[in-house]
């Protein structure tokens, strides 16, 4: 079944909330103001998700909801337009995190949204800030500056 292109709001689940605790989130206007951070050092396998999004702050500014819905939207348009590589293949290798927005799901956990790669097409997800590990081939969406 075929990915199709939804407003904004429709990719929050139902019951959830968009916690505004920081205003890190820039507008991404083209692709290639995308990049994407390791804020892995070399020895950690994994790292809580908070940390992750603690580290990419100090980095440089994060791209949050509004940029993963629009990047999103954009590579599902470009597919209908046969152009399939509007998100680098490069990036297949890696579950690109927005973690410049938060949102609370019903039961109170916190979560981010994430693309990644899956066979022959991106998904759209959300994983948990509090107790979800990230792997280092996770990577923070942000502003390429």
């Amino acid at each position: 079944m075929a990915e199709e292109i939804k407003p904004l709001e429709d990719y929050i689940p139902k019951g959830w909330e968009i916690i505004k605790d920081q205003d890190v989130s820039p507008t991404l206007n083209k692709v290639d103001d995308l990049e994407l951070v390791n804020v892995f050092t070399n020895s950690e396998k994994y790292v809580v998700g908070e940390t992750v999004r603690q580290r990419g702050i100090e980095t440089r500014p994060l791209l949050g909801f509004s940029d993963a819905v629009w990047l999103f939207n954009n590579n599902l348009n470009a597919i209908e337009q046969k152009n399939l590589f509007f998100i680098p293949e490069v990036m297949r290798s890696y579950i690109i995190v927005f973690a410049g927005t938060v949102l609370r799901d019903q039961q109170g956990e916190r979560r981010v949204a994430h693309i990644h790669w899956c066979f022959d097409r991106w998904l759209f997800r959300f994983h948990w800030l509090d107790c979800g590990n990230f792997v280092n081939d996770w990577r923070l969406a942000c502003l390429k500056q």
